[in-house]
């Protein structure tokens, strides 16, 4: 549909001011391509005023987008070309040019938009030939993460220790009594180093632990991979990456046995990809009594691991194991005073617990 004549018409205003966005704002995200296509000549113009036409249509969570239009069989027919994007939510001119003179069939070539917010972006997309205007609405809608890294919330392994990583991977330190009494436990599940998608169910039955997902069902969440890990011993661990871990693996719902331990390490880095909008952004506090509380667990686990490595005394020769009264000895009269300082500071139980990160349904 088209009109002519000496002072340019707009043939269509889809979507101003006045009628809201609201309803578009809703649609569904599609599969994200690197660059979504305008074709003008397919689009039915006496629609674009329609949400479902415009969210088959006209909307994508693409990074870029690209016009195209017919406009002559030959050069010798060329016409003036303009295009302009403007973001209706904030009137916003984001880009304007003038292509010259142009014929056969225009092609914008890729516009990247700009990255404003988590949360649909409409733009009015107005493009004009010689007298001839097109206008036509696009909706940005809100960008779906790709293959992004998740894992249970707890302290960065990091944190923890230094050496194992550099990453921002998290792992949880489980209280395997405090766990027996409870039951089972909830977790949050954090991706991208900013949101909750979901939570981690672990249950204690008897010695088996089990591990189990459940997600948002508005972030629409696919698994890409994943590795369990169920560590009983930290002090053993030499990195936080996990193609390099020499630790077993464990399936999602597998029984893990847990016999004799007191507390254990879970570390379930994941790979997902997630709808992003409307999902809870959480932050991250070393000082926070939760990952305090998860420190204590780490130190207590490292603890149990060096007493469980020191060698048993023989009666007949706990005498000669006595430190000499000599202080000029070889025997090192401060490791003695230091041993006695770690059994002092050892950490003390805390009292707080895991609700104030567990996800309210």
């Amino acid at each position: 549909m088209r009109t002519k004549g000496m002072n340019k018409r707009l043939l269509i205003l889809v979507l101003a001011m006045s009628i809201g966005f609201a309803a578009v704002w809703n649609i569904c995200s599609v599969k994200a391509e690197e660059c979504f296509v305008i074709s003008v000549d397919s689009l039915d113009m006496s629609m674009l005023n329609n949400n479902d036409y415009v969210a088959r249509h006209l909307s994508a969570d693409a990074p870029g987008l690209r016009v195209r239009k017919f406009i002559s069989d030959s050069n010798e027919l060329a016409a003036p070309v303009r295009l302009t994007l403007v973001q209706m939510d904030t009137q916003t001119l984001i880009y304007d040019k003038n292509y010259g003179y142009l014929g056969g069939t225009f092609d914008s070539g890729t516009i990247y938009l700009p990255y404003v917010g988590n949360y649909t972006v409409p733009y009015l997309v107005t493009l004009s030939i010689a007298d001839w205007v097109y206008a036509m609405p696009f909706m940005r809608l809100e960008p779906r993460m790709k293959d992004n890294r998740a894992c249970t919330y707890g302290v960065r392994m990091r944190d923890f220790n230094p050496s194992l990583t550099d990453d921002w991977l998290m792992g949880t330190m489980v209280d395997i009594d405090e766990l027996r009494v409870q039951g089972s436990m909830s977790v949050p599940v954090y991706a991208s180093n900013a949101f909750v998608v979901g939570e981690a169910a672990l249950s204690l039955r008897g010695n088996c632990l089990t591990v189990t997902l459940a997600f948002y069902t508005n972030a629409e969440v696919e698994l890409n991979s994943f590795n369990l890990f169920c560590v009983r011993q930290v002090g053993n661990l030499l990195t936080a990456e996990p193609a390099s871990m020499a630790e077993r693996r464990y399936g999602i719902g597998e029984a893990i046995d847990i016999e004799g331990a007191g507390t254990v390490l879970i570390y379930l880095p994941m790979s997902l990809s997630y709808n992003s909008a409307g999902l809870l952004s959480y932050g991250y506090d070393i000082g926070s009594p939760n990952s305090q509380r998860q420190l204590i667990l780490w130190d207590r686990n490292l603890l149990q691991g060096w007493e469980d490595r020191l060698p048993e005394v023989e009666p007949d020769r706990a005498e000669w194991m006595e430190p000499p009264e000599d202080p000029e000895s070889s025997w090192a009269e401060g490791d003695e005073i230091w041993w006695e300082g770690e059994v002092q500071n050892e950490p003390a139980d805390s009292t707080e617990d895991w609700e104030a990160i567990q996800i309210a349904d």
